[in-house]
Order: C-alpha cells, then structure tokens, then sequence
C-alpha cells in the first residue's frame, strides 16, 4: 500500500516536471523506468539551474535597486517626483534641505504650495507642457520657492516618466538652487546701476569743469604725470600768445617763456616740489616771491601768481595775470627809493610814526642820532631805544 501511496506520488511528481517543461507524458510511455527518471532528472537539473539564475538576477537587481535609491536620495541636487496632479510624490535629501520640510510632510502637500506667487503661472505653463508632451524635453523655468525662512531662487528642469505599477503619470524634476546665482546678478545689476548713474554724474561734472576752464578768469594748463601738456584754456591763450598746439611738454614751456638759466632751474626745482607729493598741493613757485615773470609769444613780459595741484589723472597749474599789480608796486618801491634819497640829504631830523607810535619814516639824520640805520628803526616805537611811557605820550602829544 504504501509502496503504490509512493508510485503515486512519483508519477504527479513527473507529470509535473513534464507538464512544466512542455512535454506530453503520452511521450514516456513507451520509455522504461529508468529512462524516464534519467529524463526527468535532467529537467529537474535545468530548473533548479534557472532557479539559481533568477536568485542572482534578483539579487542584481535588488543591489541595483539600492544604488539608484542611494544615487537619488544623497545627490547634491534636488529631485522630487510629482503626479498629475502635482501632489508631491517622491523627494530627496537635498530637496528636503532646500525647503525645510520633512518627506512626510512633502507628501502630504502639493508642489504649487511651495512655490512664491509670482510663479505660479510659469509653473503651470511649463508643468502642462511637460506632462502632455509625454517625451524628454530641454526646456527649464526659473521660479522662486518658499522655503521655511526664505525665498530659494531655483531652476526647474522636469521629464515625463509612467509609473507602470501604479499605471500614473510622473514628472521627475531636478531641481538646481540658483540663489547665490540670482544674487549676484542682482548685485551686478545694481552695481550697474550705480555705475550708469555714477559715469552720468561724473559727465555732467565733466561738463561743468569744461565750462568753468573754458570761463576761467585765470589761465590754466592741465599736464599729465608724464608731463605732457594736455590742454590750455581760452583765458591763458590771451594773456600769453599760447595754444595747446604751441606746447607739447613742461621742458618746451620753460623754454618759451623762461629765456633765463636761473629762472628756470627755480621754476624747475619749485616743479619737483609738486610732482613728489601724492597729495594735492598747491605752493607758490618760489620762496623767495610769490610771482613768477614770464615771457609771452610776442616776446614780452608779464608778471603772474603761479600755483599747481595734482590731481586725478594729471597736475593742473594756473596762472594769474599780476602785471599791473607788481608794476604799481615797482613803481611804489622807486618812488620810495627816490624819497629816501631826498629826505636823507636834509640834515635835520626827519621822522613819521603812525597811531601806534612805530616809526614808519626815518631818514639818516633821525637814525644817526641813535646809531642805527632807518631800517633798524623803522617799525619799532621810541621805547625800543630807552624813552620811558612819559616821554613816548609826549612825543604822540607833539605829533599829533
């Protein structure tokens, strides 16, 4: 009985194997025994050597399965994975990071609330797009994420996928954060900004300062550090013959208005003084006088105060006419020399003094009473040679 319960059980068993393998059991029955557990063997061989086959499939594939997990939640970049309806499906790491909410709580929401108001109709545009297209489209749009406590400049790039089990349509979209991007363009465009306004006001002073060179009352030169003559004003061409094309350089100016050796190494040494500063300065060219005299192109001369500054971009020196000034002086400095002259050949004693009682005339006759010469004596009062307050208000008493 038990023998039969066996034989039964064998001949299911072989059945199966031949039914699994395609192969009609009618087929064996001519076959012995023997050679039907040969044949049956060998099936059960090739099965469990397919069985095997799909273990290591499987296994590759469940390896696979976690390194493109892995790929897609550590990656630097965003992604998330929406459905039609743009609920949120699938999010990773970085993404999470970029808005500050956990992956439950981003599958619970839809994409467009995350996404700043002034965005949502570009969202939507490019979210139709690709969804209908149903193909692998290049397109990106820039829109603005609410984060948790800020605003996240981000670039969308999405392609369509069907998700077979759930039978869905996804888009898996990367998302790149472009706000260091986006700030920088934004500081550039300020940056830009204020340098339009800035080359716009510097114009308009430029403008100015023409006008005012052009108007100036004074002669002025403008010279470049390498002591090039860039430009002489309307004013400087009048009083001294001189045009900018007249001039090439400082050297060739000396020559053409300083004929003499000794001006010009003063005016060459007072020159040094202005071009080894780094300041701005402005010096008279001499110590010894504040005017220098020049020589015009129609070969006279003329007396001006002299003064020099450096600048942004170049030295600028100007020149004002004192001709008649230092003439009227001249002509005050012999007409006191003559008087001199007169009053010190009258043997009495002559003197002037002012309120103060500081003598402000003396001729020799005056000063030899004490020793001196008028010059020592003028500007210093009676009490400078021993007269007491006494003799000093009597001495104002008789001049007045």
């Amino acid at each position: 009985m038990e023998r039969q319960s066996k034989a039964t059980e064998l001949k299911k068993l072989i059945q199966d194997v031949l039914k699994s393998n395609g192969i009609a059991p009618e087929k064996l029955q001519r076959k012995s025994v023997k050679e039907i557990i040969e044949t049956v063997s060998i099936y059960q061989q090739e099965l469990e050597y397919q069985n095997q086959e799909l273990l290591r499939i499987q296994n590759i594939l469940t390896t696979s399965e976690a390194k493109y997990a892995s790929l897609f939640y550590n990656a630097p970049v965003g992604y998330v994975i929406v459905d039609s309806e743009k609920n949120i499906v699938n999010a990773n790491n970085a993404f999470v990071q970029l808005v500050g909410k956990s992956k439950q709580a981003l599958q619970r929401i839809k994409i467009t609330e995350l996404i700043h108001p002034s965005y949502q109709d570009s969202f939507y545009l490019y979210f139709q797009k690709q969804i209908h297209a149903q193909t692998i489209i290049t397109d990106t749009v820039e829109i603005v994420l609410l984060a948790e406590d800020k605003h996240v400049y981000v670039s969308l790039h999405a392609h369509y996928q069907f998700d077979e089990s759930l039978q869905r349509k996804e888009l898996f979209i990367t998302v790149n954060d472009i706000t260091a991007f986006k700030q920088n363009e934004i500081i550039q465009k300020e940056v830009q900004l204020t340098l339009e306004k800035t080359k716009q006001e510097a114009e308009i002073n430029a403008n100015n300062y023409k006008k005012l060179f052009d108007i100036s009352a004074i002669g002025i030169l403008t010279i470049d550090y390498d002591f090039k003559i860039l430009a002489v004003n309307l004013r400087y061409t009048q009083i001294t013959g001189y045009a900018s094309n007249d001039i090439t350089d400082i050297d060739e100016w000396m020559h053409l208005t300083l004929p003499d050796a000794i001006a010009r190494q003063d005016f060459r040494n007072w020159w040094q003084q202005i071009t080894k500063h780094e300041e701005q300065l402005s010096v008279t060219p001499t110590d010894y006088e504040p005017e220098i005299r020049l020589r015009c192109k129609n070969g006279t001369f003329k007396y001006f105060e002299i003064t020099a500054a450096k600048t942004i971009g170049c030295y600028i020196v100007t020149l004002n006419d004192v001709t008649k000034r230092t003439q009227a002086e001249n002509q005050r400095h012999l007409v006191t020399q003559q008087l001199r002259q007169i009053i010190d050949l009258v043997p009495s004693y002559i003197y002037a003094r002012d309120a103060t009682g500081k003598f402000v005339l003396v001729n020799q006759a005056a000063a030899d009473v004490f020793g001196l010469s008028p010059e020592q004596i003028i500007g210093k009062t009676d009490e400078a040679y021993g007269a007491t307050p006494e003799q000093i208000e009597a001495y104002l008493a008789s001049d007045r």
